[in-house]
């Protein structure tokens, strides 16, 4: 068994993709979900979880995970209609907007 799974340059675009990334990542290294947790200083059931999509880590925690996997997060710019990149200006609720087009939720 390989050390490390081939998550290289993996796009992650939901939590599904983020969960599909721990999990490889964990069960290519051998280590058990507690192994993770203690790895990164939170629980067994924050790790299942995340996992099996049940809940979403704070930032911070995640960022914390992905460390103790040996992972970074890096971010790219999405490019569509023939390769022009599809940026949005950040006005008053435009953070909102923004969410809301990436967790697929109405605005508030």
């Amino acid at each position: 068994m390989s050390r490390y799974a081939d998550t290289a340059g993996v796009p992650v675009r939901s939590t599904d993709d983020v969960a599909a990334v721990v999990r490889a990542e964990r069960t290519a290294r051998g280590w058990t979900q507690q192994d993770l947790a203690d790895a990164c200083g939170l629980t067994r059931q924050s790790i299942n979880n995340v996992e099996r999509r049940r809940s979403d880590l704070a930032t911070s925690s995640l960022l914390t995970v992905l460390a103790a996997l040996s992972l970074q997060l890096t971010v790219t710019p999405v490019y569509r209609n023939g390769g022009e990149r599809q940026d949005k200006e950040l006005t008053d609720g435009g953070l909102d907007e923004l969410l809301a087009l990436h967790t697929k939720q109405p605005p508030s």
